[in-house]
């Protein structure tokens, strides 16, 4: 039998604690899972913490995109934070990425980010959110990338 909260936060430390016991097993699913926490946490700051939607399943689609301004590099997610933006470009450990493309999205958060990095979960989202932290800095993915000399990147590789 489950226990019932007895107040909104107890509801919202019972849900993450369920949620930790999930494993993600895509980068949708981690993007899902933080988007749903901080709507339920902070339902007044909703248009806060948005998704840009880079992708497109056709050369149609893409060349459409392109044309309305879509831009390559973009971060998955974009928090306006008093007038900062902060990237946030999702990857979970175990999943593969060109390497090129990947020194692109850290690049762009570099450029055009006050701050940001990569994250691999939803804790490390939180504390990017609240500034402890730039989840994986882009300047040592880009170090990290050149140093190996790798065509290809999983993210439970850099330390």
């Amino acid at each position: 039998m489950r226990k019932t909260p007895k107040s909104k936060e107890e509801a919202l430390k019972m849900a993450e604690k369920r949620q930790k016991k999930i494993a993600d097993p895509s980068e949708d699913c981690l993007q899902a899972n933080i988007v749903r926490q901080f709507s339920n946490k902070y339902p007044e700051r909703r248009g806060q913490l948005f998704l840009v939607d880079n992708n497109a399943d056709n050369v149609a689609t893409m060349g459409k995109k392109l044309a309305l301004g879509l831009v390559k590099g973009v971060s998955d997610l974009l928090l306006s934070d008093k007038g900062v933006m902060v990237g946030i470009e999702l990857k979970t450990l175990n999943s593969r990425h060109k390497a090129s493309h990947v020194i692109e999205q850290a690049e762009w958060i570099l450029k055009w980010c006050g701050r940001g990095g990569f994250c691999t979960s939803v804790e490390m989202f939180w504390d990017m959110y609240y500034g402890k932290s730039n989840g994986i800095p882009p300047q040592k993915v880009i170090d990290y990338i050149k140093k190996e000399k790798i065509s290809t990147v999983m993210f439970g590789n850099i330390k």
